[in-house]
């Protein structure tokens, strides 16, 4: 309201249909890919929309950044308790660095999911050791 009181937050976690660690992987044609789904809730005080981020931690052998934004979505206008469920999918590209040509990085991967780079609230990890191509 006008006193300015109002607490705008959001809870997340993995949907309860996915594996503990909530990434999984999906071995389709015409590649693999890994899908997320998790619940974004409104905990908060007032109707708010959440703009959820899908960061990347590579693998030190990549050399890349601490943390790379691969994706990120925003939801509805949520109102107080109202959750949504959101999907993210991580292709084969995405887990790529440029090296004269796209080259998959070996290894295992941790994803953060949150608000911001600085306000990850969910964790998942995967690796890319088995992958066929």
């Amino acid at each position: 309201g006008a006193d300015g009181d109002d607490e705008i937050d959001f809870e997340y976690d993995f949907d309860d249909d996915d594996d503990q660690d909530g990434a999984r992987v999906h071995a389709d044609e015409p590649e693999p890919f890994w899908r997320m789904r998790l619940n974004v809730t409104n905990t908060g005080d007032v109707p708010a929309a959440e703009v959820a981020q899908v960061y990347l931690v590579y693998p030190p052998s990549a050399s890349e950044p601490p943390l790379v934004l691969r994706a990120f979505q925003k939801t509805t206008v949520l109102h107080p308790g109202e959750v949504t469920e959101i999907s993210f999918i991580l292709s084969l590209r995405d887990l790529s660095i440029w090296a004269s040509e796209w080259k998959l990085v070996r290894g295992e991967f941790q994803v953060r999911v949150g608000s911001s780079s600085r306000d990850t609230r969910l964790y998942a990890t995967f690796n890319t050791y088995n992958n066929p191509k």
